[in-house]
């Protein structure tokens, strides 16, 4: 808790070197990155942009991908900081050694490139990334998706991948959403 207190000082004073340390050394990564989750998935944006970038400066080098990743997330939440956001799922995308973890970082930034208007990108990414997690619904339901914006002629290819996405899991109510929409 001294460690806690101590950091909270240090940033309070706009030490944030000095922050991080404390922080890091009473093993506040966890907090940080569940209270910018928390905030992320509130769409609270600026408070999970803030607590993600906390957690990125004290993130344990295991961990600094996931960080990366949520703070990109918070970003393209703003709206404004699409371009940091992609900065910052790059970054993720070099330090992750999760498979399933890369996966949802190449989707979550082919749904930035498709919602820039670069189709032809985003599906690329979310190929790659069905490739690397073939049971993960996210890439095939964005690539469904994506694939009707930019091919409406691709129906029944999309189609086919939502019904997948349902078969994979039937608990994702997006690819059912798009298969309705479809």
């Amino acid at each position: 808790i001294a460690q806690f207190v101590w950091a909270d000082a240090e940033w309070q004073s706009s030490n944030p070197s000095f922050a991080f340390e404390h922080w890091r050394a009473g093993g506040a990564f966890t907090f940080f990155i569940n209270a910018a989750n928390r905030a992320r998935i509130a769409e609270r944006w600026t408070d999970a942009a803030l607590l993600a970038r906390i957690a990125v400066g004290i993130a344990p080098d295991a961990m600094r991908a996931e960080a990366h990743y949520v703070l990109a997330d918070a970003l393209a939440g703003l709206s404004a900081n699409d371009s940091e956001a992609l900065r910052e799922l790059e970054r993720a995308i070099e330090l992750t050694r999760d498979p399933e973890l890369l996966s949802t970082i190449l989707s979550r930034k082919g749904e930035l490139l498709a919602a820039q208007g670069n189709h032809p990108a985003a599906l690329e990414l979310f190929d790659q990334a069905m490739q690397i997690a073939p049971l993960d619904a996210r890439p095939r339901t964005d690539y469904a998706r994506t694939l009707l914006q930019f091919q409406p002629e691709a129906r029944d290819r999309a189609a086919e991948l939502l019904q997948q996405s349902i078969a994979l899991a039937p608990w994702y109510s997006l690819a059912y959403v798009t298969l309705a929409e479809t």
